[in-house]
């Protein structure tokens, strides 16, 4: 993250907010490689956060388990886990890819599959795991 490839392919060091930006620029094109494309304006709706459980874990992290509005008639699940930090210490956020196993976000949180996959919860700073399209607990609000 700490550089970009110009037009050419050759790696410059980030210096300024421009180099930053073209940086943002890839970062989200291959993003949307991976994730698919930002819905389109229709499809925005407010996030509508809600806490639906909160579970103490080993080493001072929580697990809440929340949902956030998605589109306008779905909600999606996530894992947030917070790390118990000294005050006023900052920590980077991550966002926890997982495999495309039916327990979907359950794996990389240690709750189910294969306890080498549990990268979730060893990060060390607040991560989010949502579950991707079609896995685990994808609601439509007429379900819910």
């Amino acid at each position: 993250m700490s550089y970009y490839l110009d037009a050419q392919g050759e790696r410059h060091a980030i210096k300024t907010v421009a180099d930053w930006e073209v940086r943002r620029g890839h970062l989200l094109v291959h993003m949307q490689e991976v994730m698919g494309p930002f819905p389109a304006a229709e499809w925005r709706v407010p996030l509508d956060v809600k806490v639906v459980e909160e579970v103490q874990l080993d080493g001072g992290i929580v697990r809440r388990t929340v949902t956030y509005q998605s589109a306008p008639d779905h909600r999606v699940a996530a894992y947030v886990f917070v790390p118990s930090i000294p005050k006023g210490e900052r920590r980077a956020g991550v966002l926890c890819l997982h495999p495309t196993g039916a327990p979907g976000k359950k794996i990389v949180a240690g709750v189910e599959g294969k306890a080498n996959r549990a990268y979730a919860i060893e990060l060390g700073a607040a991560r989010v795991r949502d579950d991707r399209a079609g896995l685990s607990d994808v609601w439509r609000l007429h379900d819910r």
